[in-house]
């Protein structure tokens, strides 16, 4: 099951996540790298008049304690974000992303088929449009043409390989002549 927070209580110098699983702790991070090499912080903190606050993590078994340097937090309005990915905080036994709402799901799992549903909308909307205008045939239904296509697309991944006989450009264009010359009228 994906690790998430079981309690959360704020301290005078940060606070205390208490997690439902242990959490790997080679990855996380508190501050990126001028380069931005070590990417987005993993545990943040920040006050709405102070901003962020700077701080060391401390992850004991299943607690996570963030300590804000220099002790006690001035008094303000705090919002503590965990970052949940995999390289941030993820359970130790199977690598699965924090869960943010306790529903037994990773967010990014739920936020990549939220964007997968909009932008399949979209598409059916432009399929649906094309019909009725007369540019499209309005067999097949538009839903049909619609998974048809995102399936095709889905599959690149199991068979091209950059370098490959075709370049992308050319695979683009195949695939454009394929769907739209199967949908005209």
């Amino acid at each position: 099951m994906a690790v998430a927070v079981e309690a959360f209580t704020p301290t005078a110098s940060g606070f205390t996540a208490q997690l439902t699983e242990e959490i790997r702790v080679e990855n996380l991070n508190l501050y990126d790298t001028q380069g931005g090499a070590m990417g987005a912080a993993d545990v943040t903190l920040r006050g709405e008049s102070v901003g962020d606050v700077t701080g060391s993590l401390v992850v004991r078994g299943t607690e996570l304690t963030f300590v804000a340097t220099g002790g006690v937090l001035a008094p303000d309005t705090y919002v503590a974000t965990l970052r949940s990915a995999s390289d941030a905080i993820v359970d130790a036994a199977l690598g699965e992303l924090l869960d943010g709402d306790g529903d037994g799901t990773d967010l990014r799992r739920e936020a990549v088929r939220a964007e997968r549903r909009r932008y399949h909308e979209r598409f059916r909307a432009l399929v649906e449009e094309g019909q009725r205008e007369g540019s499209f045939r309005a067999p097949p239904p538009a839903d049909i043409a619609v998974h048809f296509f995102f399936g095709t697309v889905h599959q690149l991944g199991t068979w091209y390989r950059p370098g490959g006989r075709l370049e992308t450009a050319a695979i683009s264009e195949h695939y454009v002549d394929l769907f739209l010359n199967g949908l005209r009228s």
